[in-house]
Order: structure tokens, then C-alpha cells, then sequence
């Protein structure tokens, strides 16, 4: 086996596209206005407001085998449609969370509030807004294989944030309005609802937040310290603009827990990528006679702490993993299988490049003309990736941790940009939103320590073809791509009268109803698809150029039910992957389905709020990490 084959370890690259979409829904369509204490005390008006809930949530399906690695007992694919790729290698740094609970496991049992104080001077038209919240589980680190680590259970079962936090003051310029805020802040541009990686770049997602029962609308973005600035030009037409000064990324699930699908990024992440043992059988099975003379390692014999019980450290330590590979005569010329060296088998963790503070700033005009109903917008925004990417360095200090003498970093890649346009109008009953979203320069993942037969061992991405690398060599974990993205979308509040709620509502029974659908998809014109570039997904499958889906949220209401006081809103919330998968696998993934049905319980004067749902991930076979993850959630809150 050559040295690249040695050292397929790749990253578990969150696959998040399809759980935003159903999370976005959930949260948009259940959540309840708080009930805020109100004040005015020297001429400043003032409220203040908390949400408090209990949630919990129970996986309800078993693991899928072919979603855990060979070395941990799994039953992975060795074949895929990338060649000489397997998704064994992907999954052994991507599976702890799917490992750490079983069918009928609270995973996740947690209290959670939010606190908003809002004041406004209406004499000076200063403004100020401040948000907490705060959050304890008290079941999510009650893991079956691999401990959430102390760093992890900082973000997953305590965790206690400043969220936005920003001061504000209204002004006249020649007779216009206009509006300055400064601090931590959420902008929110552009007409996409559920979709991300369109128009709405500004604010990075938290899906911790996203994950956790009882998460309301506002906190699933996180604010970004920044100045922002809104003027009226005209009597038609407005701009808005912000420069943020610091940078924030993602806030990624913490590496093994249940929604985590990336073992080696977020909070508590093993900073190591593991060599898997199906990658030393491969390279047996490569030579003439190699299989005869030396056999098969047995799963097990390497992989990540949880599969061989050696620790990261002992992975990296070729004293503990020669041995491990040494045949039954135990001949010092065969302990070292296929020319595999004297190395570890895991790839070290050579720290985190994070996105620049620098760079980030973005323009938009509204234009809302008299003779149509509705506005049209225009957008120019440039930021830095929110996402991390993997990449690869050789270093003389990796020498005996891997075959390679590689380690990898997490990148996060700078100078994006990002025109768009955007039209809003009404249809009849229907509110129509749409924009057009181009990115010149879409940053890619790619596996770079996959080698393929057809490229160079020059090439920026051939990082291990070969071996023998100098020290230094840097393979960059991404290539930019063109993007383009639209989305589409139609809110339409159900009446008895017309419309589609004559015949929703009249069949269910239900008073009053809501029904929201989108339709998004994404183009890449210059995308390989041929096999030249190893790009990263969970299957080593080749995305397609162009990819398309829907998600549809919807609800009826039936108010004092039982003359009890509580309304009863059954909701179901529906997202589909229809055609195509997209690069990076967001935002969607062919044939995948991910749907929550719910019944939402709302005490007249919405104080009191409870919901139950279900919500169940199906299709796209192994690029889809969480379609054995179904889970039942409960949540009850309290506003005042």
C-alpha cells in the first residue's frame, strides 16, 4: 500500500443542510411570543421579558451498521463511487455521536432560559437591547462509548452566553429617517426563509441552540458585533449597510453528542484523524501474494480510542501500534505491513486558523416603487467563511504519529463576496418572497488525503499521492467554486373564506391555519464531476452541479379547546431533498427526507406553551449520517 492509502483519515464534515431546514420550521411555526414586564421610569420606556422551558428528547430508532465503521463494529461500504475510496475511512472520525446513544436513550434532558431587557428613550429615539440565555442538560453527556469531553460540557451541558447586546439612536439626515446601532447584532437580509448559504450570510447558526427542545426563533442566530446603519434616500427607495469588527464562526454541535456528526470539529473534538484498519487490508490485498503472506488485520486493530482502547496519544505513538500490526510469527519483517513504517496511525491536530475580523461588510438598497406591490432589493455582502475546513501539512514533528508525516488544521477561508437580488410582493392571498444569490468564490470541501490516479501529485488537493512529501508541503482543504442559489417561497394565513384555507380548514375543522413553503436550489457551472477532484462527502460520492428541494411548515389551530383556555395546533414540518446533491452536502442531498410532526399546546395569553413531536430522517443513503437518528422531543414553557 502506498503511503497515501495509508492515510485516508478524513474529517467529519458536518451534514447539516437538511436538520437547519426542519429546525428553521419548527422554531418559526411553534414558537410563542413571551409576556414582557413592562416599565417607564424617567422618561425611558423599558421591558423585560424571560422564557423559561424543559425539554427532553429520546432517540427512537437503532444505529444503521452501515453508518459505523468497520473498527467499531459497523458494517461501512469499502467501495464508492470516488475511486479508491471508502466511507469506512470517513466514518471512523464521524460516528462517535451516532455510537454514543441507543435506541430509547434520553439524550438530552435540559433546562433552558432566555432574558430580554429592551429600553428606549422616545424623546431622543435611543434605544438599547440586551439578551441572555442560559442552558443545563442534564443528560447529554450520559454517553455509552465516548465521554463528552470537559471543553465539550462547557457548550453541551452548561452553558451560559451574552447573546445580542447593542445600543441604538434614530436620526433625521435632510428630512429622512434613519437608524445607527452599534454592538452585537442579527441582520437578517435577502427573502430565503429556510435556506441557508443564500442572500443571509451575516450571522453564523448555532446549532447547539438549533438541537435543544424549546429553542426559540431568536437564538438560532448568533449576533455579531458590528455597526449597522438604515436611511431612508427617498420617499421609495432605503439602504442598509453594517462592518462588523470581529469575526464569529458556526457553533458546531459538541464532538460527540447526538446531533454531532464531526468527530474532529466543535467544542470537546478528538484532535486527531484516525487511520482505520480497512486501510492497511487494502493495501495487503494491492500486492501480489500480500494477503497470503501477511493475512488480514482484524477490525479493531486500529482505528479511534473507542474501537482499539488505546488513548489519542497511544494512536499517535508507534510502540503502541506496531505491535498491534505484527502477524502470528511475529518477524520483524513482516511487522511492518506494506512498507507501513515506523508510525502511529493518526493524524495530529496542528491547530485552528480562525476567519479574519477584517473583510466584513455589506451594502443593500430597497426599492419599493408606487406602482407595485411589493419591493425589490439589492444586496452586496463580503465575509469570511463561517464553516471550518480540514487541511493537510507535512511536518517532521508527524514522522511517527502517520505513514505520511502529515498532521491537519481547521481553516476557515477569507475574502468571500456575495451579490444579490431579491423581489417580495403579493399574490392573491399569498406572500411571495424571492431572491438570486451569485458567490464568485463558494469554498468547496475536498478530501485531500484521498489519492486519485488521475491527478498529479502536484496538484494542491494530492496532498499523500505517493508519499515522500517535503516537510512544509500545505494541501489546502478546499477549491472555490461558482455559486448560484435561488430560492422561492409563498406564506399564505389560512381563512375559511378563500384561499387554501377553504379547504383546509373546512376539512380539519380548524379555525385558523398557516401554510409556508420554499423552494431553493444551487448551481455550480464549473463543478468536476468526473472523479479529478476528491471531494468531501460522508460517502465519497461526487455532488452534482445543480440540486433542488422544498421545505413546507404548516399548521392549524383549534383556540379553547374543551372551553379549557389552551389552543391546539397540530403542525407538520416537511423537508426534501428532490434532485441532486449539493457540494458540501448543503444544503441538500438527494432523496433525503427530514420531517417533524407536532402538536403544539398554547395557554390563552401565551404564558403557558408545551409541545410534542416526532421528528424522523430518512433517504440518501450514507451521505444522510443522521438517518438513524429519529427522535421523540417534549417541551413546556413559561413566559412572563
Amino acid at each position: 500500500m502506498d503511503a497515501g492509502q495509508q492515510s485516508r483519515a478524513k474529517e467529519g464534515a458536518p451534514v447539516v443542510g437538511m436538520r437547519l431546514l426542519i429546525a428553521f420550521a419548527a422554531a418559526l411555526c411553534a414558537a410563542s411570543p413571551a409576556q414582557a414586564f413592562r416599565f417607564k421610569a424617567a422618561g425611558i420606556n423599558g421591558s423585560f421579558d424571560s422564557v423559561l422551558s424543559y425539554g427532553m428528547q429520546v432517540r427512537m430508532q437503532d444505529q444503521d451498521c452501515q453508518l459505523i465503521a468497520l473498527d467499531a463494529g459497523g458494517c461501512a461500504a469499502l467501495g464508492a463511487e470516488l475511486s479508491e475510496a471508502s466511507a469506512d475511512v470517513y466514518l471512523i472520525n464521524a460516528d462517535d455521536g451516532d455510537q454514543n446513544y441507543k435506541k430509547g436513550d434520553v439524550v438530552s434532558a435540559v433546562f433552558k432560559g432566555l432574558h430580554e431587557l429592551y429600553l428606549k428613550q422616545p424623546d431622543w429615539g435611543t434605544s438599547l437591547l440586551v439578551r441572555y440565555s442560559e442552558l443545563y442538560d442534564f443528560k447529554i453527556d450520559d454517553t455509552r462509548r465516548t465521554e463528552i469531553t470537559e471543553e465539550g460540557k462547557k457548550l453541551a451541558v452548561r452553558d451560559h452566553r451574552l447573546l445580542d447586546a447593542w445600543i441604538g439612536q434614530d436620526f433625521d439626515l435632510f428630512e429622512r429617517n434613519g437608524r445607527i446601532r452599534v454592538g452585537s447584532q442579527v441582520l437578517t437580509w435577502g427573502e430565503s426563509i429556510f435556506t441557508i448559504g443564500g442572500i443571509n450570510t451575516i450571522n453564523a447558526i448555532d446549532l447547539r441552540r438549533m438541537h435543544t427542545p424549546g429553542t426559540q426563533l431568536k437564538e438560532l442566530y448568533r449576533p455579531a458585533p458590528m455597526v449597522s446603519l438604515s436611511l431612508d434616500l427617498t420617499d421609495t427607495l432605503s439602504m442598509e449597510s453594517y462592518w462588523q469588527w470581529k469575526w464569529n464562526e458556526f457553533q458546531l454541535d459538541a464532538a460527540g453528542t447526538y446531533f454531532s456528526t464531526a468527530d474532529v470539529a466543535g467544542e470537546g473534538a478528538d484532535r486527531a484523524l484516525y487511520i482505520p484498519t480497512s486501510q492497511v487490508n487494502a493495501g495487503i490485498a494491492a500486492i501480489p501474494g500480500g494477503t497470503i503472506l501477511l493475512g488480514q488485520a482484524p477490525s479493531g486493530t486500529l482505528g479511534d480510542p473507542g474501537a482499539t482502547g488505546l488513548s489519542r496519544e497511544q494512536l499517535l505513538n508507534p510502540d503502541y501500534v506496531i505491535p498491534r500490526l505484527a502477524d502470528g510469527l511475529n518477524r520483524p519483517e513482516f511487522l511492518v505491513r506494506l512498507g507501513y513504517g515506523n508510525a502511529g496511525s493518526a493524524l495530529p491536530y496542528l491547530g485552528t486558523s480562525e476567519g479574519k475580523d477584517s473583510g466584513q461588510w455589506g451594502l443593500s438598497f430597497r426599492y419599493r416603487p408606487e406602482w407595485f406591490s411589493g419591493s425589490f432589493g439589492l444586496y452586496y455582502i463580503e465575509f469570511n467563511e463561517k464553516i471550518p475546513f480540514v487541511s493537510f501539512k507535512v511536518t517532521d514533528a508527524a514522522a511517527t504519529s502517520n505513514p505520511v508525516s502529515a498532521g491537519f488544521k481547521l481553516e476557515y477561508p477569507d475574502g468571500r463576496r456575495m451579490i444579490g437580488g431579491s423581489v417580495s410582493t403579493t399574490v392573491g392571498s399569498w406572500g411571495i418572497g424571492s431572491e438570486l444569490a451569485y458567490q464568485p468564490k463558494q469554498a468547496v470541501m475536498i478530501d485531500t488525503s484521498v489519492p486519485s490516479g488521475n491527478i498529479a501529485s502536484s496538484a494542491p488537493y494530492a496532498c499523500v499521492n505517493g508519499g515522500g512529501e517535503a516537510e512544509g508541503k500545505y494541501c489546502k482543504g478546499w477549491v472555490d467554486e461558482e455559486k448560484y442559489q435561488f430560492a422561492v417561497n409563498g406564506l399564505q394565513v389560512m381563512s375559511p373564506a378563500d384561499g387554501i384555507g377553504q379547504y383546509i380548514l373546512r376539512a380539519t375543522g380548524a379555525s385558523e391555519g398557516m401554510i409556508l413553503l420554499e423552494v431553493s436550489g444551487t448551481y455550480y457551472p464549473g463543478l468536476d464531476v468526473h472523479g479529478g477532484i476528491p471531494w468531501s462527502m460522508p460517502s465519497y460520492s461526487l455532488p452534482d452541479p445543480f440540486s433542488w428541494g422544498y421545505t413546507l411548515s404548516s399548521n392549524v389551530a383549534y383556540p379553547n379547546v374543551f372551553g379549557l383556555g389552551w389552543t391546539v395546533m397540530p403542525q407538520l414540518d416537511l423537508a426534501q431533498g428532490v434532485q441532486g446533491s449539493s457540494p458540501n452536502a448543503l444544503p441538500w442531498v438527494a432523496n433525503t427526507v427530514a420531517a417533524t410532526t407536532s402538536l403544539n399546546f398554547v395557554r390563552r395569553g401565551n404564558q403557558f406553551a408545551a409541545s410534542l413531536g416526532y421528528t424522523k430522517y430518512s433517504g440518501g443513503g450514507n451521505v444522510n449520517l443522521v438517518r438513524d437518528r429519529d427522535f421523540l422531543s417534549f417541551a413546556v414553557t413559561y413566559s412572563f
